[in-house]
């Protein structure tokens, strides 16, 4: 057993996984209870960013402190820090075996609830939760995305549904939503297929939040989990909802980061 991890802290822990030494940022909010098994949420950067950086988009410790879940913010490899969501190759099940060794080993530091594992990501990082949604359902009880990229989409079969939610503006000019070529898939298509592979209803229900957000969410699905997609009218390249990560527009309407953990509260495991 590890020395626990006090609340109120945030620690960078140095992790040995498929050969590689990685890095992640752990934080234990203030109010964490050792004796109470916590959430965890691991949030993935994008390309070319850091966990610090993302924590600035997503601001997702600031939201462990009013809820008071557990964060973990891996980090890329490479000189430009870059996550391999491309399934088949070995960077791909590197980068998945190494989140797997993280979640064990934040488990090792502080008492973490099986059932409420979760995984956010931004662009590239939205790509990798994209690839652990297929490759690691059985450790993640749900997952978000935003702004992601999602490559080869066919290769992809968990081994039990996974509920999914994502954000994506219709103007995004990195990751255009519409796809590119072969590279990246249409992203309504893709938000379809993951509603297929639970097993959902073929119909959406609708609704809309303000001006800016039209949210699409697949129910009756496999399991009791959900999909649900949110469309950012105009929205850019960034995490809706933040004060900061990014000079791209998006709204204020929605919080990403706030509507991920109430889906994940509600599709958490027994």
């Amino acid at each position: 057993m590890l020395p626990a991890t006090p609340s109120g802290s945030i620690e960078s822990v140095r992790l040995e996984a498929a050969g590689f030494e990685r890095i992640y940022r752990l934080y234990v909010p203030p109010q964490h209870d050792a004796a109470e098994p916590a959430a965890l949420v691991v949030d993935l950067h994008g390309f070319g960013s850091n966990p610090e950086d993302q924590d600035r988009s997503s601001e997702m410790r600031r939201l462990a402190d009013v809820a008071g879940f557990v964060v973990a913010q891996p980090a890329a490899r490479g000189a430009i820090p870059t996550w391999n969501p491309q399934p088949g190759e070995d960077g791909a099940a590197a980068d998945v075996r190494f989140i797997r060794a993280l979640v064990a080993d934040v488990g090792e530091r502080v008492a973490i609830d099986a059932g409420k594992v979760f995984a956010t990501g931004f662009s590239n990082g939205g790509g990798m939760v994209h690839r652990l949604a297929c490759d690691a359902a059985d450790v993640f009880a749900a997952v978000g995305t935003v702004a992601g990229q999602y490559p080869l989409v066919e290769e992809c079969d968990p081994v039990q549904p996974i509920a999914l939610m994502s954000f994506h503006g219709t103007n995004d000019l990195v990751v255009p939503i519409a796809g590119v070529s072969r590279v990246f898939p249409d992203v309504n298509a893709w938000v379809d297929r993951w509603a297929r592979r639970n097993g959902c209803a073929p119909v959406p229900a609708r609704r809309s939040i303000g001006d800016d957000v039209l949210v699409d969410t697949w129910a009756a699905c496999d399991a009791g989990v959900e999909v649900v997609f949110h469309t950012i009218e105009d929205g850019g390249h960034a995490w809706p909802g933040t004060s900061g990560g990014s000079f791209f527009a998006t709204t204020s309407e929605v919080s990403a980061s706030q509507e991920m953990w109430a889906f994940f509260m509600k599709h958490a495991r027994s």
